[in-house]
């Protein structure tokens, strides 16, 4: 029958049905967080069986080894969809070399770019930036996403972030369900956002469909966890019937069956029951030391409360203490909610004590209430094997006496003394039998102890118990309870203290499971985001209402070691003194406007632009402090300084040869299709709009350019005009213009007679001049006294000299230039070269 019963039990666990349950109940509040990214319920249930064989995986470490499974799926249903989109051709980005040659997380660029027996992979990379990669490059990573796209590592980073929130979530309470939902949401969010930043580059981004497989793992994940938390409440149901079988059993055939001499049997279940009872008391003591410790202390032990606590103690902190607040935040955050916490702990086992004692002294009571009907039994010269024979007798519409039934009648009255009811004047046993107690038992009573009101209670509680209880030899009873005194008090003991350390420790944890906060950091800044994102669990992080912010204010750029890469001083700026149009460096080098750094990162709020100069925090005090040691820290070459000074100014001055040999086709060119062959000066206005454009895309807008076209004679065409301002095609002048031999001197005293008049303008002083000289002739003179004139007067107005060689030019000469000037010398083979070769200083400059 046991066995019938147990496998029915067993069976009621219906792990399809479970699934099922569990995704419904996610797909219902993933609703409410994001209505469009799931497919249809129907799509998420096709699923089933594969969830089904997720029961036959080993037990040790089920639900780590089931998150595996669930990432290998939707890898492989990854691999089947249409996984990238290409962004719109309007606003298309100019993919440069030195985007080719970056490190990124989600892509394999590189590898890519790596064709076989092709040892020269930046060859490679250079024959993609020669033709139209910006078109070009979109089609190929589309055509070879599964080559280019790290889809099982995006999958592996999205299952590595899940599983350890689940660590920290399982064994919270139920009700943050939303909250494991929202914090899951989140990741998949960022990690949308994150490989989107990288495909941005090359103008392609992930697809709907994609988005949806990560939406579909993210549920299968947070159904993993429901399904784990049924089945493993089930399985300790299961568990705990199994370790009570001995005792179940024993207690049914005391309900169905006689049992002649079973005295210390019972003595030894009493003994156990009372102490469970005793046991469950004091863990109900937990809840009242939870309320009146832990949640007035709750609102002290939060992130959010410690990291303002935090920020107001910089001005009384030491230099140490402050470089780790800065470079290590959390690790400060997690030390004062430790110290918080040892003092709470401390009281919080002051009060544990105080209950251990009193469930001591219960025991010891229990103890000594047996004692004492043993010590009245005795003075009232009661004979132990008679007793129960002797003190009930049949009622008067009873026939004949039971002795079964006195047995029962004896247990019943010994829990009526225990309970602190009034002893009646008659008993009544199950079958209806009624026995009626002789008054001696009365005058046996007044003698034993007076019982405290807690351990009436507890026998009251065990009134069913002892109606299953047959007593014939009370000293037998009597003894083999008094027998166990000193070991089940020590027994107990034990239980309370390993309950203690326990209640402490899941108590710790989940106080830390709260503590932890929002870990985004500030794109710009770095600075930890500081809202409680719990406190709208209506919106995921990063959304809406709830998307990420540094409340207290952010922090230096310096501080997270972010530099000017012209002058190497650290930016001083914080994020709310950026305004809209101002460019900024980000973390993968890119320029970008803030207005458009703010509309990448739309998971962060920025704060209200109308108050970033009134906003005041203590991170100009804690620069003021340690800013030369963070400097020192970072190992990046940065400068200490307090306040940022201007910003130099990027002169360009372009030295463009427009000689005879510049305007006609020749050998200088590969070109060999059936279209006109583009002239080597048609070229190099490609490659001068090519450097335009990347300036302007890279958000140098502050840029001004000076163009001297140069034959026979020079001149200049643009004069320190901003670059957005510059008209290519005015560069295209006729041949008479300039004449068509080579002229250095010509150039260079153009050129010294510019640096002139900056020199003497006084808007110029923060003018950082880069020359590009340009040249495929061979002149008649070398221009001895102008290049002495630029070393000797004008050298150190200028930042870099870059001097380009094309086809066979007059390559001592060039050098000979090169090492006066201290510059650097390009050798360009080809025509179509000349666009790499301006990209290169467009990105290095």
């Amino acid at each position: 029958m046991w066995k019938n019963r147990f496998a029915s039990i067993e069976s009621k666990f219906d792990s399809e049905v479970q699934w099922k349950q569990s995704i419904e109940l996610v797909c219902r509040l993933y609703d409410v967080f994001n209505q469009d990214a799931l497919p249809s319920l129907d799509n998420i249930l096709t699923f089933l069986p594969f969830l089904v064989t997720l029961d036959r995986l080993d037990e040790t470490d089920v639900l780590h080894e089931s998150l595996l499974k669930i990432r290998n799926e939707c890898t492989c249903k990854a691999s089947n969809i249409n996984f990238l989109v290409s962004q719109s051709t309007t606003n298309v980005y100019k993919i440069c070399l030195t985007d080719l040659q970056k490190q990124y997380t989600y892509l394999n660029i590189y590898e890519f770019l790596v064709i076989p027996n092709d040892n020269d992979s930046k060859s490679t990379a250079k024959r993609w930036i020669r033709s139209d990669l910006s078109k070009d490059f979109c089609q190929e990573i589309n055509n070879n996403w599964q080559t280019i796209v790290r889809v099982s590592y995006c999958f592996e980073t999205f299952i590595v972030s899940v599983h350890e929130i689940f660590k920290l979530k399982i064994n919270d309470e139920p009700s943050t369900g939303i909250i494991l939902l929202q914090d899951i949401l989140g990741i998949v969010n960022k990690l949308i956002q994150d490989m989107n930043q990288e495909l941005n580059i090359f103008n392609v981004s992930i697809s709907k469909s994609f988005e949806s497989i990560l939406h579909i793992c993210a549920v299968l994940s947070i159904a993993l966890f429901y399904y784990h938390q049924q089945k493993t409440h089930f399985n300790s149901i299961i568990k705990s019937i199994e370790q009570n079988k001995a005792k179940w059993q024993h207690c049914f055939i005391r309900m169905v069956s006689i049992q002649e001499n079973d005295n210390e049997n019972i003595a030894n279940d009493l003994v156990d029951q009372f102490l469970e009872i005793l046991f469950q008391s004091f863990d109900q003591q937990k809840t009242e030391i939870h309320r009146k410790y832990v949640e007035n202390e709750r609102a002290t032990l939060n992130w959010y409360y410690i990291m303002k606590e935090l920020d107001n103690e910089v001005y009384e902190a030491t230099d140490d203490w402050l470089m780790r607040y800065v470079l290590h935040p959390t690790e400060i955050i997690i030390e004062r909610f430790d110290q918080r916490w040892t003092k709470l702990e401390t009281k919080i086992r002051q009060q544990f004590n105080i209950y251990m004692n009193s469930h001591l002294e219960t025991i010891d009571e229990f103890f000594h209430v047996i004692k004492g009907i043993k010590i009245s039994l005795k003075l009232n010269d009661e004979n132990a094997l008679t007793l129960v024979d002797d003190i009930f007798e049949p009622s008067s519409n009873s026939f004949y006496s039971n002795p079964f039934d006195k047995k029962l009648c004896m247990a019943k009255l010994i829990n009526q003394y225990l309970s602190g009811e009034p002893i009646p004047a008659q008993i009544t046993v199950k079958n209806d039998a009624t026995y009626t107690l002789q008054r001696k038992w009365q005058e046996i009573i007044n003698t034993m102890p007076l019982l405290s009101d807690q351990l009436k209670d507890i026998f009251r509680s065990m009134k069913s118990t002892f109606e299953t209880y047959t007593i014939i030899y009370t000293n037998t009873f009597l003894d083999k309870i008094i027998s166990q005194q000193t070991q089940k008090k020590e027994v107990f003991r034990t239980w309370m203290t390993a309950f203690v350390e326990s209640s402490c420790c899941s108590t710790r944890e989940r106080l830390q499971t709260q503590l932890r906060g929002c870990q985004a950091q500030c794109p710009c800044c770095k600075r930890l985001c500081d809202v409680d994102h719990r406190l709208n669990n209506a919106i995921p992080a990063g959304q809406g209402e709830n998307r990420h912010q540094c409340q207290s204010g952010h922090q230096i750029r310096g501080m997270s070691g972010i530099r000017y890469e012209l002058t190497n001083e650290a930016s001083t700026l914080r994020c709310e003194m950026i305004k809209d149009n101002d460019a900024i460096v980000t973390s993968r080098g890119r320029r970008q406007k803030w207005i458009d750094f703010k509309n990448i990162h739309d998971d962060w709020n920025f704060g209200d632009p109308r108050i970033r100069e009134i906003q005041n925090t203590s991170c100009t005090y804690i620069w003021s402090r340690i800013g030369e040691q963070l400097c020192q820290n970072f190992g990046n070459g940065m400068k200490f300084v307090k306040q940022n000074s201007p910003l130099p100014t990027n002169h360009f001055i372009f030295l463009l040869d427009h000689s005879g040999s510049m305007n006609q086709t020749s050998s200088i060119s590969k070109n060999i299709t059936r279209q006109r062959k583009l002239t080597p000066w048609e070229h190099l206005l490609k490659a001068v709009r090519e450097f335009i454009q990347i300036r302007i895309q890279n958000e140098h807008h502050t840029d001004q350019l000076t163009f001297i076209v140069f034959g026979r004679r020079a001149k200049r065409v643009y004069d320190r005009e901003k670059i957005d301002h510059i008209d290519v095609d005015r560069l295209n002048m006729s041949m008479s213009t300039c004449g068509k031999s080579t002229n250095f001197n010509a150039v260079f005293n153009k050129l010294i007679e510019t640096l002139d008049e900056i020199r003497h303008d006084p808007m110029c002083n923060n003018f950082r001049q880069i020359i590009i000289f340009l040249t495929d002739g061979e002149p008649y003179f070398y221009p001895t006294s102008e290049l002495e004139c630029l070393s000797m007067h004008y050298k150190s107005m200028i930042a870099h000299f870059w001097i380009m060689g094309l086809g066979n030019y007059n390559k001592k000469m060039l050098h000979k230039i090169s090492e006066d000037m201290q510059g650097q010398l390009m050798d360009i083979k080809e025509s179509e070269d000349l666009i790499e070769a301006y990209s290169e200083i467009a990105n290095e400059s």
